[in-house]
């Protein structure tokens, strides 16, 4: 927690003060959907106003800073975009997570079982990620009213077998694979439409 706290909270809080000070007023923050917690786990797609309920020390630090970081940029007049991102996969991850450990497995010729495959979550790519953030740099909507909150997400649901089966084929991977299904399909780390920056 205190980790945590110091990194998500104290030194990124202080990091936007110093920018405010320096002239910096136009801020776009890479936040996260595990903000909304225990919120994601209602099988519905989630919205910017549905409630944050932390569920771990990340989370919930990860939602202070950015009630803090909220009320900083109006108290300032500083224009905010706050972007929480959703599932995200592509190069360069680190070699822990899902699609690494499949292709080093294939790689070894070791057998894998990937249990829950029939929940369905919003995967994007790394790179569609990006360039949307870069395109909100711009801040071309002078129109429109700040601080903003927006969810970066493909829009697309699928499966995680259907995801993993996808990948494998793209990658030409062979890789002897068993899927356990959870007893129903349930939405999980899904936005809705109108909360997605386009």
């Amino acid at each position: 927690i205190y980790e945590c706290a110091n990194v998500n909270i104290s030194d990124s809080f202080k990091l936007f003060i110093d920018a405010e000070k320096a002239g910096l007023k136009k801020w776009i923050i890479i936040g996260s959907s595990s903000e909304y917690g225990d919120t994601l786990f209602k099988n519905k797609k989630v919205s910017v106003n549905d409630k944050c309920l932390p569920n771990n020390n990340y989370s919930l630090t990860k939602k202070i800073f950015f009630d803090l970081i909220y009320n900083l940029s109006i108290n300032l007049k500083c224009s905010l975009i706050y972007f929480r991102v959703f599932p995200v996969y592509g190069k360069y991850e680190p070699s822990y997570r899902l699609l690494p450990l499949i292709k080093k497995s294939a790689s070894i010729n070791k057998k894998i079982v990937i249990n829950n495959s029939n929940i369905r979550i919003d995967y994007s790519d790394v790179t569609e990620i990006c360039n949307k953030i870069l395109k909100a740099s711009y801040f071309k909507k002078t129109n429109e009213k700040y601080p903003q909150l927006w969810h970066l997400a493909s829009g697309k649901i699928t499966t995680l077998k259907q995801f993993i089966q996808k990948y494998i084929t793209d990658n030409k991977l062979k890789l002897e694979i068993k899927f356990n299904n959870r007893k129903e399909s349930v939405m999980h780390h899904i936005s809705n439409t109108t909360s997605i920056w386009k």
